[in-house]
């Protein structure tokens, strides 16, 4: 779990992922890799996905 303005978010592997659920992703080092797999799961950035990098 991280914590962001004391809101309690899990941490999932990517691999876990729902196309239903919202994400944010703070990765630099696999920004493009995770957001091909993102898309290949059929989810939209800004819509499912938000990549902070």
């Amino acid at each position: 779990m991280i914590s962001i303005d004391g809101n309690e978010l899990p941490v999932k592997k990517i691999r876990n992922i729902n196309s239903n659920e919202k994400v944010i992703i703070a990765a630099q080092p696999v920004r493009e890799k995770v957001a091909t797999e993102l898309k290949n799961k059929g989810m939209i950035e800004w819509e499912d996905y938000i990549i902070i990098a």
